[in-house]
């Protein structure tokens, strides 16, 4: 299951394909967890930029890996590694299929695992708007107050989410304490809009999606904030 990753091209397009990718995927990921065959198409350079920015964390390595290449996407336990009998210094592990694919030969790095950091994406994201205050979990890996902006009528509190698409998300918003009793919010999902009818009976808060408007490229991540809210940050006071 050897696997060529890309090299990187010129300009920042290549990295923030995939940070628009990692981001839609985390969205749907309950652990947020990757291995290495969820990134082999990503080059080197990019997934070491993703873990020197903080926005993936290293996981060590997994106990099983879901072969993707098979219809039944069969697991193959990590049994150890010997040397390829054919490949002198090429280790890999051995996986019998027995739904039709034949013996399947993983790498070390097949087995490799990341974890995407919603908290150190929340920091990052704070240092490049300037944020005030402190970044705070609200809802531990799904709600994450970012800090606190300056507009040119008061002051809104910036969030960070993900997974508001999934079932849970409203359970996760009954329980976000800071973002229900923020009254300026403005709310940044990472990877794709909320869903539709989670915010009743409260009114939805300002909301963007994060992966449409971030780069992160050559000069690091970047992201504009007021072309996020293209109508400017104004504080509007919530209904009572």
């Amino acid at each position: 299951m050897r696997s060529q990753r890309g090299t990187s091209r010129n300009g920042g397009s290549r990295v923030s394909d995939v940070l628009a990718e990692l981001l839609s995927r985390a969205e749907v990921l309950p652990d947020g967890v990757l291995t290495g065959r969820d990134i082999r198409s990503w080059p080197d350079a990019e997934v070491e930029q993703l873990v020197t920015t903080g926005i993936l964390t290293d996981a060590g390595v997994a106990d099983a890996i879901i072969n993707d290449d098979c219809d039944h996407e069969c697991a193959i336990e990590n049994t150890g590694f010997v040397e390829h009998p054919k490949e002198p210094g090429r280790m890999i592990c051995a996986h019998p299929c027995m739904n039709g694919c034949g013996l399947v030969l993983c790498d070390p790095e097949d087995f490799t695992q990341w974890s995407f950091s919603l908290l150190g994406l929340a920091t990052l994201v704070a240092q490049t708007i300037e944020a005030s205050g402190s970044v705070i979990e609200d809802v531990p890996g799904r709600v994450i107050l970012v800090g606190t902006i300056a507009a040119p009528n008061g002051e809104s509190e910036v969030f960070l989410a993900c997974g508001l698409a999934r079932e849970d998300a409203q359970v996760v918003l009954s329980n976000s304490a800071r973002l229900n009793a923020s009254s300026s919010p403005l709310l940044l999902t990472i990877g794709s809009a909320p869903a539709p009818g989670i915010w009743s009976p409260q009114s939805p808060p300002r909301s963007a999606v994060l992966a449409e408007h971030a780069n992160l490229g050559h000069d690091g991540f970047e992201f504009d904030l007021l072309r996020a809210f293209p109508g400017g940050i104004l504080i509007e006071s919530k209904p009572i």
